[in-house]
Order: C-alpha cells, then structure tokens, then sequence
C-alpha cells in the first residue's frame, strides 16, 4: 500500500478574542483555487481556540473542502462549547466553484463588537453569526490554522476515503 501524510501550518499571531469588554478584532482574507478535489482530501482554512480545549476555545472555519463533494464547493461554519461537547453552528455552502480563485474571508470589526463575525467570498457575505450567541468567542484568542487532511480507510464517516486512484 502506498503512505500518505497531510500538511498543516499554524500562525503564531492570534486575533480575537476579548480583554475586559473590549476585543481586538481582525479580518483574514484568503485568495485560493484549487484543482478538482479527490476522495478524502479536505483543505481547509480555519481558526483555532488557543486557550482552551476543543471545541470549548472555539473555531472558524473560513474555507472547507470535503473531498469530492458535489462541484468542488467549499463551506463555512462555526464551533464552540460551554463543555466539551462540540456545537456547530450549521455550516454554509459557498455558491462559488473552487476551481476558479476566489478572496475568502472573515472578520470580526472592533466597532461592530460584539455584533458580528462575518463570512464573506470575493467580498459578498455569505455567514454572519453573533459572538454573544457563540461565547467561545468572547473569551479566547484564535489562532490561524490552513492544512490539507487526508481521510484514510476507516476514518471520518461523513467524508469520503482516499479513493483508490489517488
């Protein structure tokens, strides 16, 4: 059989997050395309809670890929917890073909704190979610995560496995 690894870069920067009442913000734009995704690749451009574990230190995922899904789209979403039990906030699909590039992005406005994390792509938004609604947000700073995981035999049930071809 054949050995495939993934790849992951982590920023040392954080962003978010709050001190007293009063959060930093910040906005991250990435401009990506990508070739037709396979079986079991998963890209993906998300933050991570650096101070707490997941999924009570929160994540946001800009971009994710499932491999193979239907015309290559991408999707947004939000994680968080009071416990340890994860809360999607419902993902949103892109209605962008990730073959093509496209600017994805998102953005939490000091101004705007706490009213609004917004998902956008080629700066149209696409998810706009309330942080009081989400309080891992409210708490801890994020981190920037962009890698490409690898769906083995046996792995995550919602996505497909590496197909035989790859």
């Amino acid at each position: 059989g054949h050995t495939y690894t993934s790849s992951r870069m982590r920023s040392v920067q954080e962003f978010g997050g709050s001190n007293g009442t009063t959060a930093t913000g910040g906005r991250i734009e990435w401009r990506a395309k990508f070739d037709p995704i396979q079986n079991g690749v998963w890209p993906a451009l998300w933050t991570w809670g650096t101070e707490a574990e997941w999924p009570i230190g929160g994540e946001l995922d800009m971009l994710e890929i499932f491999g193979n899904s239907e015309g290559n789209l991408g999707a947004s979403n939000v994680h968080y917890s009071n416990d340890t039990t994860d809360h999607p906030a419902g993902g949103t699909a892109h209605n962008v073909a990730t073959t093509d590039w496209h600017v994805y992005a998102v953005e939490w406005k000091p101004n705007d704190w706490p009213s609004t994390i917004r998902f956008t792509v080629d700066g149209n938004v696409v998810k706009t979610v309330s942080p009081l609604a989400y309080p891992s947000f409210n708490r801890f700073n994020q981190s920037i995560i962009m890698n490409v995981a690898l769906n083995k035999p046996g792995g995550h049930s919602w996505m497909p496995e590496i197909g035989a071809g790859f």
